[in-house]
C-alpha cells in the first residue's frame, strides 16, 4: 500500500471523486450527534490530500490527521510541502502503529482507512483500534481492492484470503466459488462487520444496556477506477442514542446502504458537450431517452450521479 501515490493520481479518478462527494452528504447528517465542523478527520492524505481539501471546504473540518506510511526523511519533506493546510497533523508510520497512539476519548472522529491494497490482518487491527476506542457518534469506513492477487501467495483464492487475514476471520460458509469478481466484496463486508461486532461485544462487556455501543452500517460502495473497489463502514452510537440516529435520516440518501445491497458507482463515458446537453434537459424523463443521441445506459448513469460528477480539463496554472 505504501507509495501508491507514485502510481495513481488520486485527484482524477472519477468514481473515487464521486464517492468523496457522496461521503460529504452522508457526513453532513452527523450534525445531530455533533456539529460536523467539530469532528476530527483521520485519513491517508498521500501527496494529493484530495479528501482533506474537500472535507475542509465542504464540511469545515479543521482537526485533521494524515497518516503517511514512510520513514524516509526526503519523502516526509514532500508530504509536508504538499499539505494544503497548516492544521493538518502529519503522522509518519504504519496506520496500525499510529492509530493506537492517538487520543480517542470524547473526540468525535471520522476515520477513512482508504487502503489501495487487499484486505489484510493489519487492516483488521486498525478497525479493532477504532471500535475499541472511539466515542459514540464516530464513523469509520474502509476501502479495499477486492481483486485476488495470485502473486500474493500460493494455493487457491480462499487459501490466500485465510493467510492474509487469519483463518479464524473467514466465515465458515465461504467457499472458493464465492471469491470471484464482485462476490468477494460482500465476503469482505461480512468479514469487516463480524470483526466490528466482535470488538463491540468485548467493549460492552458487562456494561448496562443503556450504556452499550451499537453499530449501524452506512457505507457499501462498489466502484471501479481500473480495479474493483469496496468501501464499507458505518457509525457507532450509544444504545440510548437511537433517536439521534433516526434524526440523522441517513436512509434518505439513496447511496447510504445499511445491508448487503451495495451502491454501485457507475461512471458514464461522455463528452463535455454531451454533459452540457444532458444538464440542459434535467430532469430527464424516460420518454426523452429515445430522442437523445446518447446510449440510454449512459444517460441513466449520468442522471444517477450528475450532482457529484467530476469535470476534468487540462489547464495551465
Amino acid at each position: 500500500m505504501a507509495g501508491s501515490y507514485r502510481k495513481i493520481n488520486y485527484t482524477i479518478r472519477p468514481a473515487k471523486s464521486v464517492e468523496r462527494k457522496m461521503l460529504c452528504d452522508i457526513f453532513r447528517k452527523l450534525n445531530d450527534f455533533y456539529t460536523i465542523d467539530s469532528y476530527r478527520y483521520i485519513g491517508f492524505g498521500a501527496v494529493y490530500f484530495s479528501d482533506f481539501v474537500l472535507f475542509h471546504r465542504m464540511l469545515g473540518i479543521r482537526n485533521m490527521v494524515s497518516i503517511e506510511s514512510t520513514l524516509s526523511e526526503s519523502v516526509k519533506r514532500r508530504f509536508e510541502f504538499n499539505a494544503p493546510y497548516k492544521y493538518i497533523e502529519l503522522k509518519f508510520g504504519k496506520s496500525w502503529e499510529v492509530l493506537p497512539t492517538l487520543e480517542w476519548k470524547d473526540i468525535p472522529t471520522i476515520l477513512w482507512l482508504d487502503y489501495d491494497g487487499l484486505l489484510e490482518s493489519n487492516c483488521l487491527r486498525d478497525i479493532e483500534t477504532f471500535f475499541s476506542s472511539a466515542t459514540s457518534g464516530s464513523v469509520c469506513l474502509a476501502s479495499f481492492n477486492i481483486q485476488d492477487d495470485p502473486d500474493s501467495g500460493a494455493g487457491t483464492p480462499l487459501d490466500r484470503l485465510k493467510t492474509q487475514i487469519g483463518e479464524e476471520n473467514v466465515p465458515r460458509d465461504v467457499g472458493a466459488n464465492s471469491l470471484s469478481g464482485w462476490d468477494r466484496a460482500d465476503i469482505f463486508r461480512r468479514i469487516i462487520t463480524n470483526k466490528i461486532e466482535e470488538i463491540l461485544s468485548q467493549r460492552n462487556g458487562s456494561m448496562p444496556d443503556s450504556a452499550k455501543l451499537c453499530y449501524r452500517q452506512l457505507f457499501n460502495f462498489h466502484y471501479s477506477d481500473g480495479a474493483l473497489m469496496l468501501t464499507v463502514g458505518g457509525i457507532i452510537y450509544g444504545s440510548g442514542q437511537k433517536h439521534l440516529l433516526d434524526k440523522c435520516a441517513f436512509t434518505n440518501l439513496r447511496f447510504c446502504k445499511d445491508g448487503s445491497e451495495p451502491y454501485k458507482i457507475n461512471i458514464p463515458k461522455l463528452t463535455f458537450k454531451e454533459i452540457r446537453h444532458l444538464e440542459s434537459l434535467m430532469p430527464i424523463s424516460e420518454e426523452s431517452y429515445k430522442t437523445i443521441n446518447i446510449p440510454q445506459s449512459e444517460i441513466i448513469q449520468y442522471c444517477e450521479v450528475y450532482r457529484y460528477f467530476p469535470i476534468f480539463a487540462e489547464s495551465e496554472v
